[in-house]
């Protein structure tokens, strides 16, 4: 339903400190609806317990379902999470979220790709 907040049926989970340098949202199967819903993608704390204490929209942010109504459109995503060494805190992992806003969709599905490094301290050369 529009306006809950649902974490990914794969329960993915994404470790604190890492540099998420792009995502990609590609659809699978087209998005429908009988209003015009939008998608938020971001993430939220790992036991969901609570739901927006991350940063729901922070992979994209209202996605309009124009951009994900038909099978291999892609949306490159750009919230404020891109190119972020994610922090969240308590160093504990984040499960990737999706929030559904204006009127619920009724068919569609999409893949969620990631890239991503881990980034390592800086070491002085001796």
């Amino acid at each position: 339903a529009f306006g809950t907040i649902t974490p990914l049926s794969y329960k993915v989970l994404i470790q604190n400190g890492i540099l998420l340098t792009s995502a990609e949202l590609e659809t699978v199967v087209p998005f429908t609806s009988g209003g015009a819903p939008t998608l938020d993608i971001g993430l939220v704390d790992h036991d969901a317990a609570t739901t927006d204490s991350y940063d729901i929209d922070g992979i994209d942010a209202a996605i309009a379902m124009t951009a994900i109504d038909a099978v291999g459109e892609t949306v490159t995503c750009d919230g404020a999470l891109i190119n972020t060494i994610l922090a969240n805190t308590g160093n504990k992992k984040s499960l990737v979220a999706v929030r559904v806003n204006t009127a619920d969709y009724t068919a569609g599905r999409a893949k969620l790709r990631f890239n991503y490094f881990v980034p390592s301290p800086y070491v002085q050369p001796v």
